[in-house]
């Protein structure tokens, strides 16, 4: 009788194990709520990821999208519910170009100022996003790092996605302090530590200059040798998301020719080697 229960038993536990080796990881389980995770997305990989918050003109977003289309590069929009139905067009071609897309509220409200009722609300009318697990920015970064924001997106399969590099382009600062922030960073009052490896960079479809900025950051993210993301078609056939090291094959061929050859500069109009060296030096926090 003992044996036939200890049997009972040993089945019994079996059957639990390969239950829970088989089930399927579900959404919420690649969930992060560390500080790196929420800075970074949660995204897998090196690459530095363009995102554009909020809404904007038709021709501040086209704008946005042709320079993205011709660079070959693949954004994160986070628009709010209420401008995504009212442009259903713009909705559209962002999803045809092949974007990735991430809730930011529907109406654009501080979460810290809301009922953890009114904040379900707000999620629940944004719009969905189509990666998994799903991206929320809560507007204006609010509440990102605070437990109970973090509870409510997890048990609506989101995860909570900040940025590294805040560009501030709303403010209407120039398209060249917008590149600087993003490559060099700044101190002082708003602060921002310059772009790295696996970095998520902060604009918004409304920016008075960030149409102009664009092909810039671009240029300079790869100047420093990172990979930023590529849209899908694009991709190279062996897997990866490395685009053309111009600025580096640009240093290897002054090293050649000892330092002559002609100008070879940085979209910030300083040598790439100094460009380079000046970015190592910030890395390392020297």
């Amino acid at each position: 009788m003992r044996e036939n229960r200890l049997l009972i038993l040993a089945m019994s536990v079996a059957l639990m194990s390969v239950a829970m080796f088989a089930a399927p990881v579900s959404a919420a389980s690649r969930i992060s709520t560390t500080v790196d995770a929420i800075k970074t997305c949660n995204i897998p990989g090196k690459a530095v990821m363009l995102t554009f918050d909020d809404g904007g003109s038709y021709a501040n977003v086209t704008g946005i999208l042709n320079v993205l289309k011709r660079n070959h590069v693949r954004g994160i929009f986070f628009p709010t519910g209420q401008w995504a139905r009212a442009n259903p067009k713009l909705m559209a071609r962002i999803k045809r170009d092949g974007h990735m897309i991430g809730n930011h509220s529907d109406s654009h409200k501080n979460f810290n100022n809301l009922t953890s009722s009114e904040v379900r609300k707000e999620i629940s009318r944004g719009v969905a996003g189509n990666v998994t697990p799903k991206l929320l920015r809560p507007p204006f970064g609010a509440g990102a790092f605070s437990s109970r924001i973090q509870t409510i997106a997890a048990s609506k399969g989101y995860q909570v996605c900040y940025w590294t590099v805040d560009t501030r382009d709303w403010s209407g600062i120039s398209a060249k302090r917008i590149v600087r922030r993003v490559t060099l960073g700044e101190k002082g009052l708003y602060s921002t530590p310059p772009v790295a490896s696996n970095g998520v960079v902060l604009m918004h479809m409304s920016g008075r200059h960030t149409v102009e900025a664009l092909p810039g950051v671009i240029k300079a993210v790869r100047a420093i040798a990172l990979q930023i993301e590529l849209e899908p078609a694009r991709r190279p056939a062996g897997g990866g998301d490395f685009l053309q090291r111009a600025g580096a094959q640009c240093a290897r061929h002054q090293a050649t020719v000892g330092g002559g050859g002609g100008a070879c500069r940085s979209p910030l109009g300083i040598g790439v080697r100094q460009f380079l060296m000046r970015h190592r030096r910030q890395q390392k926090g020297v």
